[in-house]
């Protein structure tokens, strides 16, 4: 099988689908990454095979995000989606797209949610579609397309393509998330063809026990925004805030930068304190007691499925949302305000790690995900889509 994989840019969105590309093909099949130039060093990271398409023009992006600024949430979210998914990245991409779906012929696009070029291009040549789930919940994947469908019509219409209003047939193809049912309760109607999968657990790998200025038996939190910070300007700011808030408490803190960060840049460290560009966070994660984050959907996801109790101070896009969330789940403590919040880091974590509530919580959440097949089973799924009648009509 030919497994034509589609992203925009951004880790939260290529990361996704990454267990489903090194799945298919330890299968034997043949996979290609289609994006944005952006994504190449992630492919060549991953050793998986790149074709770049077009990318949004900077100008565009500029004129978008001064439409974001000081809007409500829900209508950044909406914004984003129409103006900045289908209208920027979708539209530059289309052409590219369009291209090589055409030549390339694949069996199966798999695309992530915001990713909108693949879809049109593969309804143009009668290639069947799954989409790879970047939400929380899998009722989110439903939900975005829902906004995001009068913008795609838009571009269907400059194909000549049928219009699909009501997102109907999009709706019909199979999402592959890593949301598991106790995630998705009480957030919507799920996707009306959704298949589950998570990650097989990691060989834990703990930091040293030689941890300068704290106990070796101190409780280990760890500590990450994703790699957002630096472009967003929130580096070095916000973690020197949240480092200060956590130092005096009694606590081993892991700090992980992002590879585009220099830890050095966060100055002389308080004792207990340690900070790294990178760590492998799934062979961490089972000797962590805690977590502060931003709530990114990957983030949030593999802490609750290691049974982390979380703080998280979300920062942009679904984080907020995620933040509400990981409260209403009882796994954790949502700092709502965002960066005005991180001083209060300190406090959240005491109180997320002063009792069993949090953790029991999370807890029920990770043992809900272990029910899940692991990514193992995934190609056979994907084999299956690419078989059956999941082709736009």
């Amino acid at each position: 099988m030919r497994l034509l994989v589609a992203s925009t840019r951004g880790q939260g969105h290529v990361r996704p689908l990454l267990p489903f590309v090194h799945a298919a093909r330890a299968a034997g099949h043949d996979v290609l990454l289609a994006g944005p130039p952006a994504l190449e060093p992630v492919a060549s990271a991953e050793r998986i095979g790149f074709q770049p398409v077009g990318t949004a023009d900077a100008r565009r992006l500029e004129h978008v995000g001064r439409m974001l600024e000081g809007r409500p949430m829900m209508e950044r979210i909406t914004l984003a989606t129409t103006e900045l998914f289908v209208g920027s990245h979708a539209r530059a991409a289309l052409p590219g797209m369009l291209e090589l779906v055409a030549a390339w012929r694949p069996d199966l696009v798999l695309r992530e949610t915001a990713e909108g070029a693949s879809q049109l291009a593969a309804e143009a040549h009668g290639v069947p579609v799954a989409r790879a789930g970047i939400g929380l919940c899998s009722p989110a994947e439903d939900w975005w397309l829902s906004i995001a469908s009068p913008a795609l019509d838009e571009l269907r219409g400059r194909l000549g393509l049928p219009a699909d209003p009501d997102a109907e047939r999009v709706l019909a193809t199979p999402v592959l998330t890593q949301a598991s049912p106790l995630l998705d309760a009480h957030q919507g109607d799920p996707p009306a063809d959704v298949r589950r999968f998570r990650a097989a657990a990691g060989e834990p790998a703990p930091p040293s026990d030689a941890w300068s200025g704290a106990a070796a038996d101190a409780p280990l939190v760890l500590v990450t925004f994703g790699t957002e910070v630096p472009r967003n300007g929130h580096f070095p700011g916000l973690y020197r805030t949240v480092v200060d808030a956590l130092a005096g408490r009694g606590l081993r803190v892991l700090v992980t930068t992002g590879r585009d960060a220099d830890p050095a840049a966060l100055g002389a460290l308080p004792a207990g304190v340690r900070a790294r560009r990178w760590v492998p966070q799934a062979a961490v994660m089972p000797h962590a007691a805690a977590i502060l984050h931003h709530g990114g959907a990957g983030t949030t996801l593999a802490g609750l499925a290691a049974g982390l109790p979380m703080v998280v101070l979300p920062l942009s896009a679904d984080q907020p949302l995620n933040a509400r969330r990981v409260a209403e789940l009882g796994a954790g403590i949502a700092l709502e305000r965002g960066t005005a919040d991180a001083a209060r880091a300190g406090e959240a974590l005491e109180a997320v790690l002063s009792g069993p509530t949090h953790r029991e919580a999370a807890e029920r959440v990770a043992a809900d995900i272990a029910l899940l097949p692991t990514f193992d089973e995934a190609p056979d799924a994907l084999e299956s889509i690419a078989a059956g009648a999941f082709r736009p009509a």
